[in-house]
């Protein structure tokens, strides 16, 4: 029933607790969500943490067995090349003639399986050898000869040198050398250690990131401690780059164990990162990749909080207009009808403890207005 009272419009009460249990419900469903999303998104970079951890540590095992793999083949190779300098200069000294005949050098290399030969008089200088180009060159001429230079002082040397461009051609190269057991020459051979160099590629930290990115959205880095260079990334192009030129601080690389958000190459994304070795490994997660699962779980959840918010109000209303509701408009006709003079009119409305006593009072009241008529008839 609607009535005025001072010109103000009253509402029922079935609208106003409707309106309320609606209102209560949703801000109820809102926390929900709001809750559910912070703790999916902590869930999610916690597994992202220990997702990278695992990593992490597989690849410094997986570095760890290269570098043992990567010492064992340069120790084998470096004494097979000074096993076949030895064999070469055997031979040469067993048939000196060969030194004046570049045909039959390069046989013995082909024999020895060497890519070159070359021999140097006893003040440095290459004489002979499966190269002519490289006559005339001595431990003087650059860098990488000039490693060779200490065996003029010491005869007794035999020098592997590690991998890298020789001096006339820039070839990437490995030479050993020893001295003649006549002490006339030395024989300096080289080769392309395709073997070596395949097992320093595995070593290559880009080489090794690759193996474990499976997906786009995900980048591992690798920066140097002290340089802030970066050594390594699935994305190439950020190689020999400065971290802070991808939008990484070292600040947060060093002190935010947990991960940190940053915005890396204009991607906005989430990072963990590790020191291992003087080496700040670290794998870049985008924020798409990494929460993609919540929109998705979040819109989930809020059709059935709503589904359960819509059957929780429509029971709610169904049980108030049964016990209350309807209970109050029996209780509002009967008085309408006692206002009328219909004094024999009785309330009985049991749906609860409360409408009972209800009832028990207002038949009570009436009861008690018809003895005082009685006592006190009217002339």
């Amino acid at each position: 029933m609607l009535g005025m009272t001072g010109g103000i419009r009253m509402q029922t009460l079935k609208k106003i607790i409707s309106r309320y249990l609606t209102l209560t419900t949703l801000i109820f469903v809102i926390i929900i969500l709001a809750v559910t999303v912070c703790i999916q998104i902590n869930l999610e970079e916690n597994r992202a943490y220990d997702s990278s951890i695992r990593t992490f540590s597989q690849i410094e095992q997986l570095l760890d067995r290269n570098h043992k793999e990567l010492e064992e083949i340069t120790e084998s190779y470096n004494k097979t090349c000074l096993h076949n300098a030895e064999v070469i200069a055997r031979i040469i000294e067993g048939d000196p003639d060969v030194l004046d005949n570049v045909e039959e050098l390069k046989k013995i290399a082909e024999a020895v399986e060497e890519a070159e030969i070359h021999i140097f008089d006893q003040n440095g200088c290459i004489y002979t050898g499966t190269h002519p180009e490289y006559y005339g060159y001595t431990f003087d001429s650059g860098e990488q000869m000039n490693f060779f230079k200490p065996m003029l002082e010491d005869r007794s040397l035999q020098l592997v040198q590690e991998i890298m461009p020789n001096t006339a051609e820039g070839k990437i190269m490995q030479y050993s050398a020893l001295w003649s057991k006549s002490g006339e020459f030395i024989v300096q051979i080289g080769m392309e250690p395709v073997s070596v160099m395949k097992v320093t590629e595995k070593n290559r930290l880009s080489y090794i990131f690759s193996l474990f990115r499976v997906n786009t959205e995900v980048n591992y880095y690798a920066i140097d401690a002290d340089t802030q260079e970066i050594v390594g990334s699935t994305v190439l192009d950020d190689v020999g780059k400065s971290l802070t030129d991808t939008g990484l601080t070292l600040d947060a690389v060093k002190n935010k164990k947990k991960g940190f958000h940053a915005n890396v190459n204009g991607q906005r994304s989430f990072c963990i990162f590790k020191e291992s070795d003087g080496t700040w490994l670290g794998r870049i997660i985008s924020d798409r990749e990494l929460y993609q699962r919540i929109p998705s779980f979040t819109a989930l959840l809020a059709i059935c909080l709503v589904v359960i918010a819509i059957a929780l109000i429509c029971g709610i209303k169904k049980y108030m207009n049964k016990y209350v509701i309807n209970s109050i408009d029996v209780i509002n006709d009967k008085l309408c009808l006692i206002t009328k003079g219909n004094l024999d009119e009785r309330v009985s409305v049991n749906s609860s403890l409360e409408f009972q006593e209800l009832s028990n009072y207002i038949n009570a009241m009436v009861k008690s207005l018809l003895d005082n008529n009685k006592k006190c008839p009217m002339f």
